[in-house]
């Protein structure tokens, strides 16, 4: 049984091959040979560029820059008052999200804002330092839309008035931050006010006006006494009639203290020491608040500017209000009747409030 096994054992040890130092060699240097080749197949096929070219080791790849004309180039929406920097956030804006970094790498070239009637443009250009954009990019601005007054306006309600001039002139002074000036303005259709009913107007943006469109309704307050007695003489001189001219003007003397009186006069303290100079300084102010308030009627000059008198006898001054009692005189004359005049003289008592000038 011994020798069986040492002869199977014999015969398994002679299959096995003896190799010489030289066969040892050859098969070595294979096995480095074809690792190698692998190895610069893999480098060499990752290392090319997209034309097939082998791109030397250590070389830096360069990045092609964007051209600013392939971005958004969506128009920019008109506003009043646009200055470049608006136009330029709304650039970026409209760009940021592809390309977060465009806002540090240009800058203005130039820009033109938009009006009413004519677009704007903004062009924006790559920085010369700039390595990841180039070249320049022109965005339309959009025509500014014409606004409507009724954005506008806050205040409809005027005073009574006369006539349609004075409708714009009342309505502009209740709208006095609405940016209109008369000449934007027209009144298309107007009822004006009674003594028992409210008149009213319709007032439009001038059709040839770039700025503005639309149109607003207006309500006319009714006539108070003063505003009655002053259209009562506006209309007697219409009507060249005397018979109404004369006593319009005493309804309208009936009213001259309150506007006396209702004037805060401004005085000095050497002034409140003399008379005269009290009289001279109320004077003053009371006739150019009448004389301004008959030109807004345009009450023609059914009077004469240098007889408008007031006289007053003594002054009882406390420390806000001056007291006294005196008259107004102004000088009419007839319609009718060339070179004919009459005086109108009315004694009142005057309750006259005044400040210190500082």
């Amino acid at each position: 049984m011994a020798n069986i096994k040492n002869e199977i054992h014999s015969k398994e040890k002679s299959k096995k091959k003896n190799y010489t130092k030289s066969e040892t060699f050859m098969i070595m240097l294979a096995i480095i040979l074809i690792g190698t080749g692998t190895g610069l197949g893999i480098y060499y096929g990752i290392n090319k560029n997209h034309n097939g070219n082998t791109i030397p080791p250590n070389t830096t790849i360069p990045i092609t820059p964007i051209n600013l004309n392939t971005l958004n180039q969506t128009a920019i929406p008109g506003k009043e008052n646009m200055i470049q920097d608006d136009a330029f956030n709304v650039f970026i804006n409209n760009n940021k999200e592809k390309y977060p970094d465009l806002e540090s790498n240009i800058e203005i070239s130039s820009f033109i804002a938009s009006s009413h009637t004519l677009t704007g443009k903004l062009i924006v250009k790559a920085k010369t330092n700039s390595t990841k954009y180039t070249g320049s990019i022109s965005v339309i601005i959009n025509i500014i839309g014409k606004i409507n007054l009724a954005d506008l306006i806050k205040t409809t309600k005027i005073h009574s008035v006369n006539n349609n001039v004075q409708i714009i002139t009342a309505f502009l002074a209740v709208n006095s931050t609405s940016g209109l000036i008369e000449s934007d303005l027209e009144v298309t259709s107007y009822t004006l006010a009674t003594t028992t009913n409210t008149g009213s107007a319709i007032i439009n943006a001038k059709t040839d006006n770039s700025d503005y469109t639309g149109q607003v309704n207006v309500t006319i307050e009714m006539l108070g006494i003063r505003e009655q007695i002053l259209q009562t003489l506006r209309n007697a001189y219409l009507n060249n009639d005397d018979d109404g001219w004369i006593p319009a003007w005493r309804n309208y003397f009936e009213l001259l203290s309150e506007t006396v009186n209702s004037i805060t006069y401004v005085l000095t303290n050497e002034q409140l020491k003399d008379n005269s100079q009290i009289q001279e300084t109320i004077f003053n102010q009371f006739r150019t608040s009448i004389l301004a308030e008959l030109k807004n009627w345009n009450i023609p000059k059914g009077y004469r500017e240098n007889t408008i008198k007031i006289n007053y006898s003594s002054f009882n001054i406390t420390n806000e209000t001056i007291t006294t009692t005196g008259e107004i005189a102004l000088k009419i004359y007839y319609l009718n009747v060339e070179g004919m005049n009459f005086n109108w003289f009315k004694d009142f008592r005057f309750e006259i409030k005044y400040v210190i000038a500082d």
